[in-house]
C-alpha cells in the first residue's frame, strides 16, 4: 500500500508541474475529499483548502439543481475573478479520485 501511495504521489505532483507550465499559472492547488490539501506547487497556501473545497462541493450541488440529468454534471468547474487574478476550481466527482483542484492565473 505504501509503494502504491507513493506512485500515486508522484503522479499528482507530475500533474501539477504540467498545470504549473502551462503561460499564465502562477500556482495551482490539490486537495483531498475532506478538504484537506494534498499537494501544492507555486505561491499558494494550503490553508485554503478547505475553502476551495467548500466552494467546488456548494458549485457541485447547484449545478446537480439545474442540471436535467439525475446523476447532475460529470465535472463543476468555477471561475472567481479579481482585478488581477483568476482562480479556476474544478472537481470531478464520478472520477473516485475525490481530489478537487485550484488553478491560480494572473488576468491577461
Amino acid at each position: 500500500i505504501f509503494k502504491q501511495a507513493q506512485t500515486m504521489e508522484k503522479q499528482l505532483k507530475s500533474q501539477l508541474d504540467t498545470v504549473m507550465n502551462t503561460e499564465g499559472v502562477v500556482a495551482v492547488l490539490a486537495v483531498d475529499s475532506r478538504g484537506l490539501p494534498l499537494a501544492s506547487k507555486g505561491a499558494v497556501s494550503g490553508d485554503i483548502s478547505g475553502a476551495v473545497k467548500s466552494l467546488a462541493d456548494h458549485a457541485t450541488a447547484l449545478a446537480r439543481e439545474a442540471s436535467s440529468s439525475s446523476s447532475g454534471p460529470r465535472v463543476t468547474a468555477v471561475s472567481v475573478n479579481t482585478d488581477s487574478m483568476c482562480m479556476l476550481v474544478s472537481q470531478a466527482p464520478d472520477v473516485g479520485s475525490g481530489v478537487t483542484t485550484a488553478v491560480f492565473k494572473f488576468n491577461t
